[in-house]
């Protein structure tokens, strides 16, 4: 509020603002969750000959997403680019993320081959983001494939992207793929984390493969990466329904320690 008490301070003495001015405060705009504020800002903004920038775009771009509002956002999007606006891959990154969580896989897979189309290359960010969404969709078979491709575009799958996929594999019940993951990180001189052991131990659990999650458990302190409560707790709960109480107590006075 003070901010746009400046601002009008400043337009009321005559002293015209910048596109800085405005970006600031369309930013501030949608990070108070008022974006249809900010879009009369922007529209204010294009009508006093001041040109936004992509920062401003995708400011705006990131209010609507943020707030769930898709089809406002598309809306913009379609009058940005018909504006002669270029997204950019950060601006195609928010979209996409909306609609996979949005459930509308669809839309956000014609967005990404529209990248393409227009030259955009993707970032480790979008892959990752598409990587998840297509697994939350049950499309793991797709998601493998584009991890493989994005790898030959030469852009390196980090940890968070392979524990993504693990993540997918563990949800439909195809743990020997999941476990075929996790080996191949250390492929790219990456190394498995304490998500990436959690993550095959809960699924491990979730499949009454208590012996292999304990295995995976063992192995993740032999290699000095600390179980977190819920590795703990995951494992625990496995041990309970397996009907292997003893160990179970023994693992949970192992976490209190």
């Amino acid at each position: 509020e003070d901010a746009l008490k400046l601002f009008d301070e400043m337009t009321q003495r005559s002293i015209l603002p910048n596109r800085i001015t405005y970006t600031v405060i369309l930013l501030g705009l949608c990070q108070a969750k008022k974006p249809h504020e900010a879009h009369r800002l922007f529209n204010t903004m294009r009508s006093r000959g001041c040109s936004p920038d992509s920062i401003t775009y995708n400011a705006l771009l990131n209010g609507f997403c943020k707030l769930k509002r898709i089809d406002e956002a598309l809306m913009l999007f379609r009058s940005f680019k018909k504006d002669g606006y270029v997204p950019g891959v950060n601006g195609y990154s928010c979209l996409i993320d909306t609609l996979f969580r949005a459930r509308r896989f669809k839309e956000a897979h014609e967005l990404f081959q529209m990248m393409f189309e227009e030259n955009i290359t993707p970032d480790l960010v979008l892959y990752t983001i598409m990587i998840r969404g297509l697994s939350e969709a049950g499309m793991v078979k797709d998601a493998l494939e584009l991890l493989r491709l994005m790898t030959e575009r030469g852009v390196v799958p980090d940890t968070r992207c392979y524990n993504t996929l693990i993540k997918g594999f563990c949800d439909m019940g195809l743990l020997d793929q999941a476990r075929s993951l996790q080996l191949e990180i250390s492929k790219h001189d990456r190394f498995p984390d304490s998500c990436t052991y959690t993550i095959l131990i809960c699924g491990m659990c979730r499949n009454g493969l208590v012996g292999e999650a304990r295995q995976i458990f063992n192995e993740m302190e032999k290699l000095g990466c600390f179980p977190s409560i819920v590795t703990f707790n995951a494992l625990i709960d496995g041990l309970c329904k397996a009907g292997e109480i003893e160990e179970a107590h023994l693992l949970f006075y192992k976490m209190e320690i």
